[in-house]
C-alpha cells in the first residue's frame, strides 16, 4: 500500500466517524452498520447511503484511473473533512493556549482550581499555571493577599474564612504567605 492510499484510508475513516456522529445512527438491530435514512441534525431531508461523504469519496477513489485523479479525490476528501470539523467543532477545542488561559482567569475567578479545570476542560496544572502567570492565587484565582501585612484580627478572620471555603491549612498558608503553624494555631483555637 502506497502513501497516497494510506492517507486516503485515514481520511475516509475520519469522514466515516464524522458521518456516524453527525448525520447517522447505528441500526437498532445491533448490526453496527450506519443507518443513513434519518433526518440530519438540522431537520434536513433523509439521507441515502451515497450521501455519506466517506462512501462517495470511496467510490470516486475506485473510479479514478491514475495517481493524479486519486490525488485530486484525496484533496477533495480532506477539504470536506476539514470543513466538517470546523463547522461542528467545539469553540473550546480550537482556541489557543493564550485564549484558554484568559478564559481560565476571567471565568474561573473565585472558583476552586479543580472545578475550573472541569468547566474549562483542562488539567488542574493548566489552571495553576495560568493563574501563576497572571499573578493570582493558585487555588481560587483571586488577588494574592499578604497575610504578614494584616493585623492579627484581620489575618485570623481571613484564615477562618478560607477554611470555611474549603482550603486546607497548607493552602491557606501558601495563599497568605504565612507559616502553616500559625494557620494551625488559629484554627485550633476554640470559637
Amino acid at each position: 500500500m502506497d502513501e497516497l492510499e494510506t492517507r486516503m484510508r485515514q481520511t475516509l475513516l475520519a469522514l466515516e466517524m464524522t458521518s456516524n456522529a453527525r448525520t447517522a445512527a447505528y441500526d437498532s438491530s445491533g448490526g453496527g452498520s450506519p443507518d443513513y435514512v434519518l433526518v440530519d441534525d438540522h431537520g434536513r431531508g433523509k439521507l441515502d447511503p451515497d450521501d455519506a461523504p466517506h462512501l462517495r469519496y470511496a467510490k470516486e477513489w475506485d473510479r479514478a484511473e491514475d495517481e493524479v485523479a486519486r490525488a485530486a479525490v484525496l484533496k477533495a476528501a480532506q477539504d470536506t473533512l476539514d470543513r466538517i470539523r470546523r463547522s461542528h467543532a467545539d469553540p473550546a477545542a480550537v482556541e489557543t493556549k493564550d485564549q484558554r488561559d484568559r478564559r481560565i482567569i476571567k471565568q474561573g475567578r473565585g472558583w476552586p482550581a479543580g472545578e475550573v479545570a472541569i468547566a474549562i476542560r483542562c488539567g488542574i496544572t493548566d489552571v495553576h499555571k495560568a493563574r501563576a502567570a497572571a499573578g493570582l492565587d493558585l487555588e481560587f484565582g483571586e488577588e494574592r493577599v499578604n497575610g504578614r501585612a494584616m493585623t492579627r484580627a484581620q489575618r485570623d478572620a481571613e484564615i477562618v474564612s478560607l477554611r470555611q471555603r474549603g482550603m486546607n491549612p497548607f493552602q491557606i498558608a501558601a495563599k497568605l504567605g504565612i507559616p502553616r503553624t500559625t494557620v494551625r494555631d488559629v484554627l485550633a483555637r476554640p470559637g
